[in-house]
């Protein structure tokens, strides 16, 4: 996909058109809603920048993240639902949405004994529940005793029952974000307990735990030491005092057999694109070339030789080796009359701006004297 969708709603009083779309962006620092988990500096942006030609990124800074909502999913991400005929998430959608309705009780508070499974939300930092209710059994936030309303049509994913919308964010085309009562597993909050058995399971808190899933063994979710091998292109999760490789998205391991008679506890890989985006074409290539996945590859295509890559950033510059395309110098569309920026041309005409700034200003500020002083009758 050339470019980026801009919101398609109004988002408070902003304009339409002036966002990211928080349907394919969630996670952006320019999405049009400020995430309560994260909102991220990403590649993106920065080629937007760039593009206005007022603006050279650096995308190789420590505070430039590729944006792992929507990452390596393709292109069914972009043209089809959140959410199928069956009322269930498709498996490019998963890990971005969710199909379980969560149940309040009185206080408004979460009902977990009544709602779906714990979950984590899209960065995988923090468990969350899904963010999707019943309107016949709440009322709106902040309009007690005002029932929420239906979805618009367009907008209603579950075939026969309009009365199932998302309770808070709509801004994704009403699309359900798992975001609810976030608990971070960078740094414990205190608002759960952590049972024994999440203990032996190696429930862990800090800068390198992510939110892992259940495969339905149990309702709840773990934060678990997670690591990106990049010499294997692999995720590792330690789990139970053991580190375990996920072959695979969506790999199961058993963790733990029959701790107190609960039965097994199994853990799902997550998917490698989420916790481990830089594993994936590194800065998505700096606005600097095509970033090509293993999976597209043709018979012929000798760059995925290494079977431990996932994709692979092709430079528009044949020079560059580099793998995120950080040596290739940057194209521009034909409409702006030159294909590629000239440095020492770009340097040298902001220098005669600025001076040109200068002197102009100086100018007009000894002309303002003159004739301050001539109205006084002194002259210069």
């Amino acid at each position: 996909m050339k470019g980026a969708k801009l919101e398609n709603q109004p988002t408070s009083t902003d304009c339409f058109g002036s966002h990211f779309d928080e349907m394919l962006y969630y996670t952006e620092i320019m999405g049009a809603v400020f995430s309560q988990s994260v909102n991220i500096l990403s590649p993106l942006t920065l080629a937007l920048l760039e593009d206005s030609g007022w603006y050279r990124a650096n995308y190789q800074s420590d505070y430039v993240q590729i944006s792992m909502f929507g990452h390596g999913a393709g292109c069914n991400f972009i043209e089809n639902n959140c959410i199928d005929s069956n009322g269930k998430v498709p498996y490019e959608f998963q890990e971005h949405f969710c199909s379980t309705p969560i149940s309040l009780s009185n206080g408004g508070q979460i009902n977990v004994a009544q709602s779906g499974s714990q979950t984590c939300d899209p960065s995988h930092t923090q468990k969350t529940y899904c963010d999707l209710v019943d309107i016949n059994q709440v009322v709106g936030i902040g309009k007690t005793g005002t029932i929420l309303e239906p979805a618009p049509p367009k907008f209603q994913y579950f075939e026969g029952r309009p009365n199932i919308r998302p309770y808070i964010f709509t801004n994704a085309d009403f699309c359900p974000v798992p975001h609810l009562d976030p608990q971070s597993c960078i740094e414990f909050n205190g608002r759960s307990q952590i049972s024994s058995e999440q203990v032996q399971a190696g429930e862990y808190y800090g800068s390198d735990s992510r939110c892992i899933e259940t495969d339905g063994s149990r309702t709840y979710s773990l934060c678990l030491q997670t690591r990106c091998n990049v010499e294997l292109g692999k995720v590792q999760i330690t789990a139970a005092g053991q580190q375990r490789t996920c072959q695979y998205d969506g790999e199961i391991h058993t963790i733990l057999y029959n701790y107190n008679n609960n039965g097994e506890l199994r853990i799902k890989c997550p998917k490698a694109a989420l916790v481990c985006p830089d594993l994936f074409c590194p800065a998505n290539c700096a606005g600097r070339g095509d970033c090509v996945y293993a999976s597209d590859r043709e018979d012929d295509d000798d760059l995925f030789w290494d079977t431990t890559t996932h994709a692979r950033c092709v430079c528009d510059s044949d020079d560059d080796d580099s793998d995120g395309c950080f040596g290739s110098n940057l194209t521009f569309p034909a409409v702006y009359g030159y294909a590629y920026e000239n440095p020492d041309k770009a340097d040298k005409t902001m220098f005669m701006i600025i001076v040109g700034s200068l002197v102009a200003g100086l100018a007009v500020i000894f002309v303002a004297v003159r004739q301050w002083k001539a109205r006084q009758n002194v002259f210069m």
